[in-house]
């Protein structure tokens, strides 16, 4: 995507071939992503094993930063919404070892519900 379309991206779950290819060299032997979604220019990937987050640093570079939480060391996690006529919210996640959260805040984003459902899933089965 052009700096424009990075700029001004909507939200959504996204499926498919470039996702895989984006995530290739992450995943492990066996490893395959299960749902993805595009939080403004962030990801969230959720694969059988674990959450991965990847952060797109800055506007003019290609930096990015990725963040692997295995399931089983989200100790809790949390979701806030905004009122009836804002809408976003954040997911808080407690992991062991950390005294603070992992935030993943969402502004306009139809989409923080079916992650907290989808990240309930995972963490509690």
């Amino acid at each position: 995507m052009g700096f424009l379309s990075d700029l001004f991206s909507q939200s959504s779950e996204i499926e498919g071939e470039q996702v895989e290819r984006d995530f290739e060299s992450f995943l492990v032997r066996g490893e395959e992503i299960e749902k993805a979604f595009k939080i403004q220019r962030d990801l969230i990937v959720f694969t059988g094993k674990r959450l991965i987050l990847m952060d797109k640093e800055g506007l003019l570079t290609n930096r990015r930063s990725f963040q692997s939480i295995p399931y089983r060391n989200i100790i809790t996690f949390s979701m806030d919404t905004t009122g009836r006529f804002e809408s976003g919210g954040v997911i808080l996640l407690w992991l062991s070892g950390l005294g603070e959260p992992v935030t993943l805040e969402f502004s306009k984003n139809k989409f923080i519900e079916e992650i907290y459902q989808t990240l309930s899933e995972y963490v509690i089965t």
